[in-house]
């Protein structure tokens, strides 16, 4: 019995102590980076309390649920950071840190006291006295002026500040609307000056867009302060250049050009571009979002400009509101269309478009200018829902600045339901105003809350985030809009703290020091003002770039304390400082985990060498733009036709896909030629290059066509180059002549004229034509590839094998040869190469929602289809593909270009359904999947615009929303559906292993900022390895998707085994970052040289400057 007793009693204790461990693992996995610090133990009891009423609300003023900002500071220089929080119906708070968490409300004591609906909060020491003075925007209906909070400097009882309101006598007293301030020494003349970011109220909608005013005049223009040097300001805004008017809701201070001169970047809300003001070092300022930027986000709000990816150069992130979950997208108003978006353009308008935008630093170009590549749907943060703030910041202390995104509103107004609701009040014959308000107001209390968590992103060190709001324990709902991150404790690590509508803030508390022992470094500036310092550290084999420019966010002031974190480094082997009048300071040997501070008054000259960025302008770079040498001065003209007026639900046009180019000597006088060609109803243009190396031009006759591609060669075996051009595009009705090939012959003079007779009648929509000896009878036969079938996306197209006779007439031999070609798949590149070297060639074609796919040559007698499982099972919306040995092994290895990463499809699978609806009719779906449940991507309206009867299944968005694919087309429905289905977006290097297997490796993340249109190769950095040039982009996607236009001009060099770097643009010597459609190679007085065609812009021609070895290509 005592046995058993004592086996029953350890059992029991194993019991205990398993689950004791459990317990313990709970613990740990409960336990996040940030924890929640109750308002009790804060002592942090504000809260922007919003009240409206029939005359103050959403209707009558558009910003009513903007919500306030918050500043965080030092404010009586005792080592702690303070808090200052914003109410727009409730007066401000001050807030004294008292350490551990602990805040005593000294609002009164200080001798603050807000009035009026106020904004943005600004934080500097705008006397230079030391002491940090409170500077309040102010806007809403009440039209009380801003206020200036000055501090006396002087310390009362237990460390409490005085402040004096001052505004009227420093000149800032501006009334109007106003969203936020940034102090900052625009002239470099040692005081701080104050750019002032406005919006406007007024009852027309600032959705559509309307003529621009660039003169300064506009009420909601923004102003620029400049300090007299005896505590006052004048407005010199027009006479600085600040000029563009704009809904102004985000700001970010940065030097953008690395030029020692602060830019300023301006978010614009509604249909107004964002404003990018370039420091002209004289005063005045020029604004260049156009040549800087390639779209914007379109309701623009916060924003911050870093460095995010430690390369030195500042990039800028700027929040919109697009949901994360389909119901909210679905149920989303953005109050436009695809017309009013073409119309935005032709007003001179940049693309805007609703979601998160993150530009990244493309770095020094050839002609010493800058510009950006919108990266955020690659990066994975262009959808956080209604978001007001947007930080960055080393939250783990790893080395990489994360990203804070705050958000919430209490009424979703851009509920469709509800704006359809609103605008049929409106649009009658006649009404009441009063009373259509008082509906629409109990309407709007039916209306479902904004209330989603906040979101934080953790940098992955790679381009791309991880979203870890749930994991890092922010995961509280709420309304949240003015965020700072600051190291409330003195701990090492940044404290979160937001300013909530209708609840009290946000206080979070960071765990990084418990959980993943990083080190860091802080930096605590010292002198006149610090805003505008630039900091590089080096730590380890690692670098930083920084700025202090605390006006970040979203009407918010950011701690004066710059935080580095530095991972598992333990010590700083550099540290440089650059402040903002020049000076320059360098330490070295620095021990992490301290509070580092620094003395403007111990910095000197900056070195004549010195420059924060590495990256410098090559002294031989590889490519030359020779295009104004050559004579070039032409443009591509496009015809005006909208796809979407006919299919609403294609992912892109069709009608766009010029201009694609042909080299040759056309001539016979021994120098390469080039063919362009033209749009429907513009003629083609052949290029005849003269001695010198210009190029003189003439039109190609038949400007009724479409010109899909073209191809010279000796169709006719007359020792010139015929050539052969398809017709495509999607103008025209399907199956007419209009798209018939053509085929020109050459009188060997360079004169053109079409064989009526040589070619077979075929109508298909193409998209390329490959030429090659398919049977080896000594003559060039053709692969035709076939597009689109006009008007009924995505049926798909015919393509063919066309057989010469030798004489240069063709027939469609496919059904003899390899019947399945014939309708392979929407086409968009091929190629023909001797993969197995039994000296006939192999197929290979790609294109939209199909996979690599390669048809073994029998001989000539037949092509057969490869059935490779490496091939198959990577269906992509391939673009193009292009041949070269990159390993180094003997064989063909290839390059194919797909749609990218950067993209609302990186999510794959994508799906494609075809339903019939008539004969000649069809109705297109797109669908994604989120959360393993598979949604349409068109909302109710888009889909109805092609299938009205949807409308009748769901009658309302609300309805229509909450479905899933399935619950909008029963299974007994799809089974008539055609399905495709693309799962692989990266573009691709593919390796050749031999015996039809193959291997594919995602080319680098900047191969996949876009779509990858036109390829070439060749050992151009003179290695012996083979080298890789990409040249993409696409301007034809449906507004809602928006332009690819992230992808300048690439080189990537390749190291002999099939990996790839890219070269800086300052090394490669040309930058092109249009809509590239196509290059050709071609010689120019002796050198190798390209010739690069992009749509509805400048035809290009850059000459490699290195010298071809013996033997190589």
């Amino acid at each position: 019995m005592k046995f058993l007793r004592k086996r029953y009693l350890l059992l029991g204790v194993l019991i205990a102590l398993l689950s004791s461990c459990r317990d313990s693992d709970k613990q740990k996995t409960e336990e996040t980076l940030f924890e929640l610090i109750s308002s009790q133990r804060s002592g942090i009891f504000f809260e922007n309390t919003l009240k409206p009423d029939f005359d103050n609300n959403i209707f009558e003023y558009d910003y009513f649920y903007n919500g306030g900002g918050v500043a965080a500071a030092d404010f009586n220089n005792d080592g702690l950071t303070d808090l200052f929080f914003s109410g727009n119906q409730v007066a401000g708070k001050l807030y004294m840190n008292k350490g551990n968490f602990q805040f005593e409300d000294i609002t009164g004591a200080s001798g603050i006291q807000t009035s009026g609906w106020c904004t943005g909060v600004s934080v500097a020491d705008v006397n230079g006295d030391g002491w940090p003075d409170i500077y309040v925007s102010h806007a809403g209906l009440s039209h009380s002026p801003n206020q200036l909070f000055i501090s006396s400097g002087k310390q009362q009882e237990g460390g409490k500040v005085k402040f004096l309101e001052k505004a009227k006598e420093y000149g800032l007293d501006y009334q109007g609307f106003s969203t936020q301030a940034a102090f900052f020494d625009y002239d470099r003349d040692g005081d701080l000056d104050m750019y002032l970011l406005n919006h406007f109220h007024e009852k027309k909608n600032p959705n559509y867009p309307k003529t621009k005013t660039l003169d300064g005049s506009a009420p909601s223009n923004d102003k620029l302060f400049r300090n007299n040097e005896n505590t006052t300001f004048t407005e010199v805004g027009r006479a600085s250049g600040i000029i563009n008017e704009g809904f102004g809701l985000g700001i970010a201070i940065s030097d953008l050009n690395h030029d020692n001169w602060p830019d300023i970047y301006v978010a614009n809300d509604y249909a107004y571009d964002d404003l990018v003001y370039i420091n002209n070092g004289d005063g005045t300022f020029t604004e260049k979002a156009r040549q800087y930027i390639k779209h914007t986000s379109r309701f623009a709000m916060g924003c911050d400009i870093a460095d995010f990816n430690n390369d030195l150069l500042p990039d800028i992130y700027v929040v919109d509101m697009l949901p994360n979950d389909n119901k909210r997208q679905k149920l989303m108003s953005i109050g436009i269309s695809n017309y009013v978006f073409n119309y935005s353009l032709q007003q001179g308008y940049l693309p805007q478009y609703s979601r998160n935008t993150l530009q990244l630093h493309n770095g020094l170009l050839p002609n010493g200018d800058i510009s950006f590549s919108e990266i955020g749907q690659l990066a994975g943060v262009y959808k956080t829902d209604w978001s007001w703030s947007a930080l960055f910041a080393d939250l783990d202390n790893d080395g990489w600045k994360d990203l804070f995104v705050s958000n919430g509103i209490p009424k979703d107004i851009t509920n469709i339901d509800f704006t359809m609701y609103r605008s049929g009040q409106f649009n009658r014959s006649s009404y009441d105003y009063d009373e259509v308000k008082r509906q629409l107001i109990k309407e709007l209390e039916k209306l479902e809350t904004v209330d989603k968590p906040n979101f934080v992103f953790r940098n992955k060190g790679d381009l791309t985030f991880e979203d870890k709001s749930r994991a890092w324990g922010l995961d509280k709902k709420g309304f949240s809009n003015g965020t700072v991150l600051a190291d409330l404790d003195n701990d090492g690590d940044l404290d979160l703290v937001t300013n909530n509508i209708n609840a009290e803030p946000f206080v979070f508390r960071n765990n990084s020091e418990q959980f993943h022992k990083n080190n860091y470094l802080a930096l605590r500036l010292k002198g006149h003002f610090s805003q505008g310092t630039k900091v590089k550290v080096v730590h380890g084999r690692n670098q930083q770039y920084l700025e202090h420019n605390p006006y970040r966010g979203f009407q918010s002031t950011q701690e004066d304390k710059m935080h580095i974190g530095l991972g598992e480094d333990t010590l700083l082997t550099i540290l440089e400082i650059v402040w903002p009048d020049g000076r320059y300071q360098q330490i070295t040997g620095i021990v992490a985990n301290q509070t580092l501070i620094l003395e403007h008054g111990n910095a000197g000259a900056k070195p004549v060498d010195f420059s924060i960025v590495t990256d410098t302008m090559s002294a031989s770079p590889l490519f030359t733009d020779i295009t104004a040498s050559a004579g070039l001065d032409i443009i591509h003209q496009e015809n005006k036709f909208e796809d979407f007026n006919l299919e609403p639900l294609v992912p892109h046009r069709f009608s766009r896909n010029g201009p694609q180019l042909a080299s040759g000597d056309m001539n016979g006088d021994e120098l390469q030629d080039f063919w362009m060609s033209g749009a429907a109803s513009i003629a083609g243009k052949l290029f005849f290059q003269q001695n010198d190396g210009t190029f003189i031009s003439k039109d190609m006759p038949d400007p009724g066509f479409e010109d899909a591609q073209g191809s010279l060669f000796d169709a006719d075996n007359d020792k010139d180059l015929d050539l052969y051009v398809v017709s495509g595009g999607n103008e025209y009705n399907p199956l007419t002549a209009t798209y018939q090939d053509r085929l020109y012959l050459n009188d060997g003079r360079g004169n053109f004229i079409r064989s009526e007779r040589s070619m077979p009648v075929e109508y298909a929509s193409g998209s390329c034509v490959q030429p090659a000896d398919f049977d080896g009878d000594g003559d060039t036969d053709l692969f035709v590839g076939g597009r689109v079938v006009p008007g009924r996306y995505p049926l798909i197209p015919e393509s063919f094998i066309l057989l010469n006779d030798g004489k240069g007439n063709f027939t469609n031999i496919t059904q003899k040869v390899c019947p399945v070609l014939s309708r392979v798949g929407m086409v968009t590149d091929a190629l023909w190469i001797d993969i197995d070297n039994d000296h006939f060639p192999e197929l290979m074609v790609v294109g939209e929602f199909m996979p690599v796919s390669i048809f073994k040559n029998n001989k000539g007698l037949t092509l057969e289809k490869i059935e490779s499982s490496s091939l198959s099972e990577r269906s992509g919306w391939w673009y193009s593909i292009e041949k070269g040995d990159f390993d180094g092994d003997g064989d063909q290895d290839f390059i194919a270009g797909n749609l990218g990463l950067n993209n609302r499809w990186n999510a794959t699978p994508v799906r494609l359904y075809a339903k019939p609806l008539s004969d000649i009719s069809v109705l297109p779906i797109i669908t994604y999947f989120l959360d393993k449940q598979e949604y349409t991507l068109a909302g109710r309206d888009q889909i109805a615009s092609v299938y009205p009867a949807i409308k009748a299944r769901f009658n309302n968005y609300q309805s229509f929303a909450i479905q899933t694919f399935a619950g909008i087309f029963p299974k007994e429905e799809t089974a008539s559906f055609n399905r495709l289905e693309a799962n692989e977006m990266r573009s691709m290097y593919i390796e050749n292993k031999g015996n039809w297997q193959f291997l594919f490796h995602p080319l680098p993340i900047e191969a996949q900022f876009a779509p990858v249109q036109s390829i070439q190769t060749g050992d151009f950095n003179n290695d012996g390895n083979r080298d890789v040039l990409l040249f993409g982009n696409d301007h034809t996607p449906d507004f809602m998707t928006g332009r690819y236009d992230a992808s300048p001009s690439l080189v990537l060099i390749g190291n002999g085994y099939g990996q790839f770097t890219k070269l800086p643009y300052s090394h490669s010597g040309f930058f092109i970052q249009e809509d590239t459609r196509s290059s050709i190679e071609i010689e120019v007085k002796g050198k190798k040289s390209f010739v690069i065609g992009s749509n509805a812009a400048p035809l290009r021609i850059i000459r490699w400057n290195g010298k071809r070895k013996s033997g190589s290509n």
